[in-house]
């Protein structure tokens, strides 16, 4: 059949109709639906003899519509009939006619009918909508032309109205489509952050349409391009934000949003050679830049230091073996006042007992000679200490105070403890940027050190409840910190200008010894706890959800535990010895190497280059 339509009206889907063939008539060419006013609608009836006389009839809704139909019968023709402007709805055609037959060859008239039913749909209301279609995707910071179309031309000017509905991308200016034309100008939509976005037009009088626009973050450089897993990059680009992340490889990695155009991450543990890098933002993830994976440097040896109650032992960890360097007498310390220690990455050791704090020189034979002493705030439950540079923060149970070190001596550069959260056991401290976290028997204080001698407390976050001590350190990147306690580990994230809050926790082995502590290896993703009677492994690139993936029985500390990790060895003091543990298959972890110290029975501290 022949489906005939005026314009730009659109043909809707054809309905199936239901034919009934009696006798030698039929629609052989049945209307179907159209979309109205303007369809022009056309019928086509076929017989199989010849009409008797002036017999064919038909009517269109049970009006008489046979006049309509050309040719007329007789002839055993196929007359046609165009019906033009039929309302919305449905609508039944019916044909019939006396036509010539035969019963055992004697010619008679006999009747015959067909009947259709089809329907006519109303027009759909003029719609807006975008050329192209969509969705369309963009890179952050650039800009693509779109125009808005609309399906009938207005009758007269019509302003149109759009919204972006997301900073992802900018609005373009409202425009006007100008009578009896059916798109817009042209206009620039314009990325601005990764992720989908929706583009809204909206007139009165209107269905409003919409364009879905994705929007890919841009990496236009990776600094350094190359480096070991646990490397700190760079990346920076267009159309970041909170929450991006990097993938080297596919694998994710820690990632700390800077800014729009900048992020920093680690590189993650993977094999030597070329692989790839990119940045995924809402969703939308960028292009992919090529980076070099290096082999991580064979290990040096690693020199430790070791605190008790009255003094401060050197090691040297190489080949498998620990051995002792040297033994420098510190400040008697007794009771139950845990003990600190700290590398400051130059070329001293800081040691803090209950009520002060002591330099000692490194020599180049790695041997220690005292350098000088300052007076700190007496702590009844221990004290712990970190450095880096000339920088020193001490941790008492009532709060913190910032030191400098002169000409290598400890100067204190507050005249009373920063005040802080109240710790009933121990206390921990670490040092990273312009920040110190301060762990105590509760949860973590964050303090700004920028200017040593006004820090401030800028924020606290509660964590479980410590009956024997605490760990604390910074993660690589400086924006998450790991808290020990004697049931497992705390994850916080404190990117918000210093501002912590608690992300995960994982539990581990029951520690009743005071002073647990934990590190952070050089791939950044992963944990070290130390207990009463061995270490713990956590993976935490996800801060969210840390796993505990090994674990380790080592010599029993009746007292406190210090750790210290390098590379793929993790250190733990005792209060007799010294261990150490190889982690680089944390599933199964050998038996520690371990060497005597000496005996502590307040509790240890370790550090170490």
């Amino acid at each position: 059949m022949n489906i005939q339509k005026p314009g730009n009206l659109q043909t809707a889907v054809a309905l199936a109709a239901s034919v009934l063939l009696a006798g030698c008539v039929s629609i052989t060419r049945p209307p179907e639906a159209y979309v109205s006013p303007g369809s022009t609608v056309v019928a086509e009836v076929g017989f199989r003899s010849q009409v008797c006389s002036n017999t064919f009839a038909a009517k269109l809704d049970g009006t008489n519509v046979t006049s309509s139909f050309s040719p007329q019968p007789p002839a055993t023709t196929m007359p046609q009939a165009t019906f033009n402007n039929l309302s919305p709805g449905s609508h039944t055609l019916t044909v019939s006619a006396k036509t010539l037959q035969y019963w055992f060859l004697i010619p008679y008239c006999g009747d015959g009918s067909d009947s259709v039913s089809f329907t006519v749909l109303a027009p759909p209301a003029p719609s807006l909508g975008f050329a192209p279609a969509g969705p369309l995707t963009i890179d952050a910071g650039t800009s693509t032309n779109v125009r808005v179309t609309v399906s009938a031309a207005p009758a007269s000017a019509t302003a149109v109205n759009l919204t972006s509905g997301s900073s992802r991308i900018a609005a373009p200016p409202s425009t006007t489509i100008a009578a009896s034309t059916t798109s817009s100008p042209l206009f620039a939509v314009t990325g601005q952050t990764g992720g989908s976005a929706t583009l809204s037009a909206t007139a009165t009088g209107l269905q409003s349409g919409a364009l879905n626009v994705n929007v890919r973050p841009v990496l236009g450089s990776v600094t350094p391009a190359t480096g070991a897993p646990g490397t700190a990059v760079t990346l920076s680009g267009a159309g970041y934000a909170a929450g991006a992340s990097v993938r080297f490889g596919g694998q994710a990695t820690p990632t700390t949003f800077v800014s729009a155009s900048q992020l920093t991450a680690l590189v993650p543990p993977l094999a030597a050679g070329s692989t790839t890098v990119n940045v995924t933002v809402n969703g939308q993830a960028s292009q992919n830049l090529n980076f070099q994976v290096l082999a991580p440097p064979a290990p040096a040896a690693t020199v430790l230091f070791r605190t008790s109650g009255n003094d401060v032992q050197t090691f040297r960890f190489a080949s498998g073996t620990l051995t002792l360097l040297d033994t420098d007498p510190a400040t008697i310390q007794g009771g139950t006042a845990v003990v600190g220690v700290a590398f400051n990455g130059l070329d001293h050791v800081v040691r803090t007992s209950a009520d002060d704090v002591q330099s000692f020189n490194l020599l180049a034979t790695n041997t220690l000679t005292l350098a000088g002493s300052a007076t700190g705030t007496p702590s009844g439950t221990g004290a712990a200490i970190a450095a880096a540079g000339n920088l020193l923060a001490r941790a008492s149970d009532i709060g913190l105070e910032t030191y400098l070190l002169v000409n290598g001596a400890p100067q204190r550069q507050v005249t009373s403890a920063i005040a802080g959260t109240l710790s009933t056991t121990g206390v921990a401290v670490d040092l990273r940027g312009n920040f110190a976290v301060r762990a105590h028997s509760s949860g973590i204080d964050v303090y700004n050190v920028s200017n040593p001698a006004t820090p401030v407390r800028v924020g606290s976050a509660t964590g479980g409840v410590s009956s024997v001590g605490v760990g604390v350190r910074f993660a690589p990147g400086g924006t998450v910190a790991v808290r020990s306690t004697p049931n497992g580990i705390e994850v916080f994230n404190i990117a918000a200008n210093g501002m912590p809050s608690l992300t995960g926790s994982q539990t581990g082995a029951l520690s009743t010894a005071v002073n647990t502590a934990v590190a952070i290896d050089a791939t950044g993703t992963r944990a070290i706890r130390t207990h009463s009677t061995g270490i713990e492994v956590y993976d935490i690139g996800n801060p969210a959800s840390p796993q505990r993936i090994g674990q380790r029985g080592g010599s029993v500390s009746t007292t406190g535990t210090g750790v210290f990790l390098s590379g793929n060895t993790a250190f733990r003091a005792m209060n007799t010895a010294l261990e150490a543990y190889d982690i680089s298959a944390p599933g199964s972890i050998p038996d520690p190497v371990s060497v005597a110290a000496t005996p502590s029975s307040i509790g240890v501290g370790l550090s170490g280059r």
